[in-house]
Formats: structure tokens, C-alpha cells, sequence
């Protein structure tokens, strides 16, 4: 643990992967686990609902519809031979294709054996969707990281200067920090986000991105997310 700036910087695996103990806690999940489940994946099932132009009310039906599948089947019906998202994207799938059949739709759900190219064509943008979101998320997620393991001030620090670019002096400012510290935080949190970006690409085929194109990124996720919080704010209490 580095004392001065409260980051560990000894991380070798993605918590994101070790959601595994999450996974392996819904096999017998009470209300608190299903709870925790899924706020951590609720921004996944809003931004697929987005990405297919679901209405508002349309969106959080989906929601129930999947949090009534999960709470009533619980993960039996994923193996763990595919990577969760894989499965994931599928009960999402399924439960929006049940809206459209509601809404006359039918025609538009493709079916497994793609028997014209529009069929395909639609899944293959389905799929493609559920991986942009799913790329987005695991970005997400460093930041997510950052924030519980860092004191309050040195995120701030760091978000203010690296994400939204202002200068260490104003930062210094409003988190009661020198300008040398808040650059010095800067550039470790910086090393300690790569690294850790560098490991997701281990488990997700993820794009090569510098350090400004990671920040460039984390601050658009962020704003999206922050309007989806905003827009679906009953649902994420």
C-alpha cells in the first residue's frame, strides 16, 4: 500500500472478473444479493434498452422482466462454460424480443437459424451493441475502482485534473491539497489505470487506448452514465 497516496498499486487482477464471488453468491441469493447484483448491473440493461431505442416505460419493464427471471431462476441456467456476459446479453435479448412480440413487433426478432441476411444482419447488430456497451463498462469500471479505493480528496483530484483537464493549482484549491501532490496523485493514479486496462485486455478483447484516449473515454462513460442515472433515477435508489 503506498501510504502517502492511499493506492494499492499491487493489481494483478480485474475485480471486474472476480465478480465470480457475486456469481457464486446469486446461486443462493437472498434479496440482498439480487440487490447488489443488480446495481452493479442495472447501466448494462438501461444502455442495451438505449441502443434499441426501448421507451422509457418499455426500459423499465425490461428491468422487471429480467430481475423476475434472475430472482425466480436465480443463475441456474448459466454454466460457466461462456463468459457471463455472453449469457447476460442473451436473457436481456430474449426479454426485449418479449416486447416487441407485445407490441406487433414480432417480425423484426430474428430467428436461430438467420434464415434471410436481414435476420443476421439484426443480430449481428444486437451482438455488436451488447459488446460496445459491455466495452464501456468494463472501462467504467476502473474508474468505479478508483473511487472506492482512493481517499475522497485524491479522487477528486484526480478526476478533476486528468478527466476534466483543469489545472493543479484550481484543484489544489477546492481539495485542500498542494498543486506538487495533486500532480503527483495524478501520475500514479495515471500508471495504476493502464495497468489496470492493460489486465481487462487480457480478458476482453479491448482496443489499445494511451492515457488520453482512457481519460477521453472515462469522462464520456461518465457523462453518459450520469444522464442515465439521471433519466432512470427511480431505478437506481
Amino acid at each position: 500500500m503506498d501510504e502517502e497516496y492511499g493506492f494499492n498499486f499491487k493489481w494483478n487482477e480485474s475485480k471486474w472478473l472476480t465478480r465470480q464471488s457475486l456469481l457464486v453468491r446469486m446461486e443462493n441469493a437472498d434479496e440482498y444479493v439480487l440487490d447488489e447484483f443488480f446495481r452493479k448491473y442495472l447501466p448494462f440493461i438501461v444502455m442495451i434498452a438505449k441502443k434499441v431505442k426501448l421507451s422509457y416505460q418499455d426500459t423499465k419493464e425490461l428491468i422487471d422482466m429480467v430481475y423476475d427471471d434472475i430472482r425466480t431462476k436465480g443463475l441456474a441456467n448459466y454454466s460457466g462454460k461462456s463468459r457471463f456476459h455472453t449469457w447476460f446479453n442473451r436473457v436481456i435479448r430474449n426479454k426485449i424480443f418479449d416486447i416487441w412480440r407485445k407490441h406487433g413487433r414480432a417480425k423484426e426478432i430474428p430467428t436461430d437459424d438467420f434464415s434471410t441476411q436481414e435476420e443476421e444482419a439484426a443480430e449481428d447488430a444486437f451482438s455488436n451493441d451488447c459488446r460496445t456497451v459491455w466495452r464501456d463498462m468494463l472501462r467504467y469500471s476502473i474508474l468505479v475502482e478508483l473511487k472506492e479505493e482512493l481517499p475522497s480528496s485524491h479522487y477528486q483530484a484526480f478526476y478533476l485534473a486528468a478527466v476534466q483537464g483543469r489545472k493543479s493549482e484550481d484543484v489544489a484549491t477546492v481539495s485542500n491539497l498542494s498543486a506538487a501532490n495533486v500532480r503527483k496523485i495524478v501520475s500514479r493514479v495515471k500508471e495504476g489505470m493502464l495497468l489496470r486496462y492493460r489486465q481487462l485486455q487480457k480478458e476482453y478483447p479491448l482496443e489499445d487506448m494511451n492515457m488520453d484516449e482512457l481519460l477521453e473515454k472515462a469522462q464520456s462513460i461518465t457523462q453518459e452514465y450520469r444522464k442515465i442515472q439521471k433519466e432512470y433515477s427511480e431505478l437506481f435508489q
